[in-house]
């Protein structure tokens, strides 16, 4: 008899997990990616938080390649650290 009520109460415990609202079942993943065949595609677009993270993750790394990262000034500028070339102009053609 004991052994028969437990049994019943865990299957209204199961019963309850797998019931959403209205009494009717819950819809798994799976259920709901249900689409037939579909080309793969990553776990990355599943999220697009995660998607436009790494969207702007790799912007980045372009802009670094594109654009010079502004240098901050420690102390007072002390002249080119190079030096000054002279043979050597930029941006405007000396004709």
């Amino acid at each position: 008899m004991e052994r028969r009520r437990k049994e019943e109460a865990e299957g209204e415990k199961e019963a309850d997990l797998d019931e959403g609202e209205d009494g009717k079942r819950a819809v798994t993943y799976q259920i709901s990616r249900n689409r037939g065949l579909i080309p793969q595609r990553k776990k990355e677009l599943r999220n697009p938080r995660v998607k436009h993270r790494n969207k702007f993750r790799k912007a980045l790394i372009k802009h670094k390649g594109q654009v010079r990262e502004v240098m901050k000034e420690l102390h007072r500028y002390g002249g080119e650290s190079s030096g000054i070339r002279a043979n050597v102009s930029h941006s405007i053609k000396i004709k």
